[in-house]
């Protein structure tokens, strides 16, 4: 079918699967119901055939995929700076980082509540697995877990390195050392009057022990 006569039955909102085809389209699709089974049956074929070979999924590309992907380097990369740009709209909209969810972000997270619940289970359901194999929880890591640890080496020394940057920054600016305080530090001191006064009780306990 050329171009002309695909964009006039796409105007009149007729299945372009060809030029015999009178069917009206599927809501938000360019195929009637017959036709838009036959295009998925087709591309679900096409799709794990190319898994199967190792070969980038993109249509028409025919590099190695990257190890652990579907895609090669090139539309990897193409990929991530879609999603990226797509959820930075999102964000300045607004709403859930989740594509084509219409529900607004709750206060302060980029995802709506439904899919801040679901990836909080995936995340739970993450860890206890990697935990059960005694790999590192980190998402995708695959490292053993330092004995008696929950992470490998490389994310245990990542982490020290991270909340020892962050721990001096909030002292550079004046604010609470203690994690996630959003309170000014008390004169002379690294932490809020709350969590000065809450640290002096403790060693208080502690010395009665």
């Amino acid at each position: 079918m050329d171009r002309e006569n695909y964009n006039s039955k796409k105007s009149l909102g007729l299945c372009v699967y060809t030029e015999g085809c009178l069917d009206k389209v599927v809501k938000g699709h360019v195929y009637c119901s017959k036709h838009r089974f036959y295009v998925n049956r087709k591309s679900n074929r096409y799709y794990w055939d190319r898994i199967a070979r190792g070969v980038c999924v993109f249509c028409g590309c025919h590099k190695k995929a990257v190890k652990g992907h579907v895609l090669c380097k090139e539309h990897l990369d193409m990929n991530r700076e879609l999603k990226r740009l797509s959820r930075k709209k999102r964000k300045d909209m607004g709403l859930c980082y989740e594509i084509s969810c219409p529900n607004k972000a709750e206060k302060g997270k980029a995802h709506c509540f439904k899919h801040l619940e679901r990836e909080r289970k995936r995340q739970r359901d993450n860890v206890e697995e990697q935990k059960i194999k005694g790999l590192c929880i980190r998402w995708r890591c695959e490292n053993k877990a330092k004995s008696g640890r929950v992470l490998c080496e490389y994310h245990l020394k990542k982490l020290s390195e991270n909340g020892i940057r962050y721990y001096w920054d909030r002292i550079a600016r004046g604010v609470c050392s203690y994690s996630g305080c959003k309170f000014k530090a008390k004169k002379g001191f690294r932490r809020c009057e709350y969590h000065y006064k809450l640290e002096r009780l403790r060693d208080r306990v502690r010395n009665m022990k």
